[in-house]
Parts: C-alpha cells; sequence; structure tokens
C-alpha cells in the first residue's frame, strides 16, 4: 500500500530575509489577500502568488484560510500559491510593525505593483484582476518598485497622518496657550481683587542704625516704632516685612513694578544723595492693607497723607521735613 502523502501546506511561511527572497524570485504574481470570488481562471496562465503578510502580536489571518483553499482549488495547478511573511522579522516589510490592518502587496517578477489596505473585497478582487491582465497582456502597471520602498497609498497615509499630528500638536499647544491664558487671567483677577486694599512701603537703612552707625533692632528703632504703633494701627495692618539689599537695578525694577501705583502722580526722582542712603544696608519693605473702616479712601493717597500730609510723594527733597524716613 503506497504510503499517503500529506498535503502541501497552503501558504508558505516566511520568518526571515532569507526565505523572503526565496518567496521574491516566484514568478508571477504575490499578493497579501483576504478575500477572492469568482475569479476568472483564464487570466491565470502567469503564476501567482499571494502573501499574508503580519505582525507578530496579531499573526496571520487564520480565518482566511478555508476563504483561500477555495481560491486555490478554483485556479488549480500552480497558477496561484499562497505565503505568510512576518513584518517583525523580515527586513523589507518592517514600515509594517506594529499594524494589525490586514495589507495587501501585489507582487510581481520580486517587485511591488500595488497594495491595498483593509478588507473591502470588492475592491481587493478588482485590483487582483487588474494586476492580473496586466501581466497576461504584458501592459504597464501603475507603478514598479521594490518592496522595500513606500507605494503611492502609503505616502497618501503617512502625508495625512503627518497632517494629523501636525494638527493635534497645534491643537495641544493652543490648548496649552489657552489655559495659561486664562490661569494667568485668573491670577491677575485674584491680585486686582485681593491687592486693590493693599500698598507698600520702603523704609530707609538708617532707621536701623544708632547715632554711631551700628546695627540696632526694629523694636529699638524709634522711627519704626512710631510708625507700628502711632502711625499705622488705625488705618493699616502691617501683611508683611521684608528686609533687602538695594542696588541701582532693584531700585528701578521697585519704581516701576511695585509702587508705580503711589508715584504715577508725582514727579518726584531720588538724588544721588537719597539713592547712597537707600543703598547704606538692609532696606525694609513693608506691605500694608487698609484696615476695614478706611476702604473707602484710596490706599494709595491716604498713605502719602499720613507720611507727608500730601496726597502724593513730594516732587522733592525739599519739600520733605528732616523726619522722612519712608517711601
Amino acid at each position: 500500500m503506497a504510503k499517503k502523502v500529506a498535503p502541501a501546506a497552503l501558504q508558505t511561511e516566511v520568518l526571515n530575509d532569507e526565505e523572503w527572497m526565496k518567496v521574491l524570485k516566484r514568478k508571477g504574481l504575490i499578493v497579501s489577500i483576504f478575500m477572492i470570488r469568482a475569479l476568472r481562471k483564464d487570466i491565470f496562465d502567469a503564476m501567482s502568488l499571494v502573501v499574508d503578510v503580519y505582525s507578530d502580536w496579531s499573526g496571520p489571518c487564520t480565518g482566511m484560510v478555508s476563504i483561500l483553499k477555495k481560491i486555490k482549488m478554483e485556479i488549480e495547478g500552480d497558477a496561484l500559491s499562497y505565503a505568510t511573511a512576518s513584518c517583525d522579522h523580515v527586513t523589507d516589510l518592517k514600515r509594517f510593525q506594529g499594524k494589525s490592518e490586514p495589507t495587501w502587496m501585489f507582487i510581481h517578477e520580486g517587485r511591488m505593483i500595488n497594495l491595498m489596505f483593509g478588507a473591502h473585497c470588492p475592491q481587493f478582487i478588482k485590483i487582483l484582476m487588474t494586476e492580473l491582465e496586466r501581466i497576461q497582456k504584458g501592459d504597464e502597471h501603475e507603478f514598479l518598485i521594490d518592496v522595500f520602498e513606500k507605494s503611492p497609498e502609503e505616502i497618501v497615509r503617512l502625508k495625512i497622518q503627518e497632517e494629523m499630528k501636525v494638527a493635534k500638536e497645534t491643537a495641544r499647544k493652543s490648548r496649552k496657550v489657552a489655559e495659561a491664558k486664562a490661569k494667568y487671567e485668573a491670577e491677575m483677577l485674584h491680585l486686582i481683587t485681593s491687592l486693590c486694599n493693599e500698598t507698600c512701603l520702603l523704609l530707609f537703612p538708617w532707621i536701623f542704625k544708632d547715632e554711631e552707625g551700628r546695627r540696632r533692632d526694629k523694636r529699638t528703632s524709634p522711627p519704626y516704632v512710631e510708625l507700628i504703633e502711632e502711625l499705622l494701627p488705625e488705618n493699616y495692618m502691617v501683611e508683611q516685612e521684608l528686609r533687602k539689599r538695594m542696588n541701582a537695578d532693584l531700585l528701578q525694577q521697585i519704581l516701576h513694578e511695585l509702587v508705580a501705583s503711589i508715584l504715577i502722580k508725582s514727579k518726584y526722582s531720588f538724588t544721588e544723595t537719597s539713592k547712597q542712603l537707600l543703598f547704606d544696608g538692609k532696606c525694609m519693605f513693608m506691605r500694608l492693607k487698609i484696615v476695614e473702616g478706611r476702604k473707602q479712601l484710596d490706599v494709595h493717597n491716604h498713605l502719602c497723607n499720613i507720611l507727608f500730609n500730601e496726597s502724593t510723594v513730594p516732587e522733592s527733597e525739599d519739600n520733605l521735613n528732616e523726619d522722612w524716613y519712608a517711601l
């Protein structure tokens, strides 16, 4: 009794570059296939090969095996053969890694002549029949490129993906800008509402020195004590105190950013003498909040009235009394 011969595998398994090169040497057409129905046998005079390109994580399309068998039986002979190829192990197919979408590559004499994505059967059959007829008649294909090159369809898809990526990044940046703007506006609103009843005061370094120029504690400095115990209690609360050494740059910054609201109505400018006094040791910055009963008053002008008996800072040192120690 003759030994029963096992049927040949329906699909040639391609797992590396060497096996892939062997497949490419086959004559005729190589196609990655999803489904074919009602194909004309007379267009298969040229040998054809169908390759299922897949990623390792998703595996080949096993659900297609029965369809492939039926097509193979209808075609008969060696006019059509199949193969599966892992894009994770074949260099020419690396660009398809990580994708689960069916990819049908049509190859003739080792070169790609068409490519289709998806599982639309009528479209696949149309492409397959068109390419087979072109092979039989010797007509030119729409393109003829190496299998490692990108097809027109791939280029279009990459362009769309890049445009989507750019649009997504643009939207992300716009959203980030909008969020930053909203945060900034919220912070500004908070500052405006919370600081509208606040002002600041700058105390000269000399008030924290005794008659001999030695440093002394603020509680033993008469000008500070007078300010805290007599001038401010019924008018302002001290929210914050900060000791800091002044310099020309910091002074300029303060004039523009911190006390501009106080000096805006005044033409006062620091003389070299007053600057030397400011730079001779650490100044004290005080953040003051007007008390509840005085909120109807202008927070800055009221402080000037307390210190200088004027609603604004005097325009020159000549108009300041000899006890001037704060700004």
